[in-house]
């Protein structure tokens, strides 16, 4: 349960990180015209430490599709929190999501791009971020068809220190990406409906744990999928 000056916050929670402290790093998707995109810290035991919006001239782009990721690095002070956004947000280019970067330090945000796949049917966008052991970052990158018309539910890996995050307005880096794991085998092994939503995305050393949101009855099957699946390129 998560609390706020003493009472219960409810947040449409898309992602989580742990800080070395024990304290973790949450992402709350936003609602255009309703709710914020929100990165939240929160102490061990549920407490919202602070909650951090982007800055107007961003949150001013928004489009449906939000924070859906979270990853922290640490070296002393310098922590960095990086947070996926699922898809393009107005004035991005086609086929370019953000990775926003904050720092802690002086509650700064920076962003760089991230190029997604093309597909002929739906769309394309990111559904987690997670930090390797090597210092890489993996992500996941889906499409939203499910069944036969699923093509792209995949792990992606790069490396942040190839980019220089830049603020609001600037021009933007965009990130080269490796393929480290194509998810369809392994989401077919049973035969059964290929899910649409491969959410989550742990990483352990040099394999990584991958869950479903089974995104109940209404246009799924209700089943979750969770397994554990190398990081074929580490």
């Amino acid at each position: 349960m998560l609390s706020k000056a003493g009472e219960t916050v409810d947040y449409d929670l898309e992602g989580i990180a742990q800080a070395q402290d024990g304290s973790f790093w949450l992402v709350s998707e936003g609602k255009p015209g309703d709710s914020l995109n929100l990165l939240v810290h929160v102490a061990t035991d549920g407490t919202v430490l602070a909650e951090h919006a982007l800055p107007a001239a961003v949150q001013a782009k928004v489009k449906k599709h939000g924070f859906e990721g979270v990853a922290v690095t640490e070296s002393g002070s310098d922590t960095k929190v990086y947070v996926a956004f699922q898809r393009e947000w107005d004035g991005d280019p086609d086929g370019h999501v953000r990775i926003g970067v904050f720092s802690p330090l002086d509650a700064s945000w920076s962003f760089f791009y991230y190029p997604i796949e093309n597909t002929t049917e739906g769309w394309v966008g990111l559904s987690e971020i997670s930090l390797l052991d090597s210092g890489e970052m993996a992500v996941i990158e889906r499409d939203n068809q499910q069944g036969p018309k699923a093509t792209i539910k995949r792990i992606y890996t790069f490396d942040p220190a190839s980019v220089s995050p830049r603020a609001e307005g600037e021009t933007f880096d965009t990130v080269s990406k490796t393929l480290a794991n194509d998810l369809l085998d392994e989401l077919n092994a049973s035969r059964g409906w290929t899910p649409d939503k491969v959410e989550g995305l742990a990483a352990v050393g040099d394999n990584v744990y991958v869950v479903t949101d089974n995104d109940g009855l209404d246009d799924a099957v209700g089943e979750t999928y969770f397994f554990k699946t190398p990081l074929w390129d580490q």
